[in-house]
């Protein structure tokens, strides 16, 4: 599922591209918080929180992006099925190796996040790497 992708053209919507990957998480391709890398997230609300900070920073983000994890969550709840031999788990233990932020809910989901104060603000708090 591509929930908003970045376009430059004519019919310019958004300056954000987010998609479920195939191994069941969420990911911000590209993104700008990150110089250029992918944040990753297990969590619905994790991913909306995101596209909320990129709109405060001045990005476009539609609003169908926020919709769509919304109605995701209403049906499906707000964990992500990740596939269990994703590499998800991997990929996080390697961002800690680069010294990458990483935050964690209380409900013990991780993800790599370049704008500690929201996450912060919402409850989570950072792991030491």
């Amino acid at each position: 599922m591509i929930y908003c992708i970045a376009t430059k053209n004519d019919h310019y919507e958004s300056d954000v591209h987010m998609q479920n990957h195939e191994d069941g998480h969420i990911e911000c391709v590209a993104c700008k918080f990150r110089q250029g890398q992918s944040s990753v997230f297990f969590k619905r609300i994790e991913a909306i929180a995101h596209l909320h900070e990129h709109r405060q920073r001045g990005d476009k983000v539609p609003e169908y992006a926020f919709n769509r994890l919304r109605q995701e969550m209403a049906q499906e709840g707000n964990d992500l099925k990740i596939k269990p031999s994703s590499p998800s788990v991997r990929e996080l233990n390697h961002l800690r190796k680069r010294s990458v932020t990483v935050y964690e809910t209380p409900q013990e989901s991780v993800f790599p996040a370049a704008a500690p104060e929201v996450f912060q603000s919402n409850g989570m708090v950072p792991i030491p790497a």
